[in-house]
């Protein structure tokens, strides 16, 4: 049985995937970070000169986009 831990890259992204995840342009991304732009919810972490995203923190941008429908 292996009790390895799991690294924290694993739920990381880079930047190409994480805006391919919430359908949004690369450019926009980096954009954000640039600007501080929902820094709140979906801050960049920098690897050297990568930035990763944290898929939770992904997802709760993408629950942030919806809001339930009036009736």
């Amino acid at each position: 049985m292996s009790t390895a831990l799991a690294s924290p890259l694993d739920q990381m992204l880079p930047r190409e995937d994480a805006s391919r995840y919430i359908g949004v342009t690369v450019a926009a991304m980096a954009s954000w970070a640039h600007t501080g732009r929902y820094r709140d919810i979906i801050p960049p972490a920098r690897i050297g000169k990568k930035a990763y995203y944290r898929r939770c923190d992904l997802d709760k941008w993408l629950e942030s986009r919806f809001s339930p429908t009036a009736k």
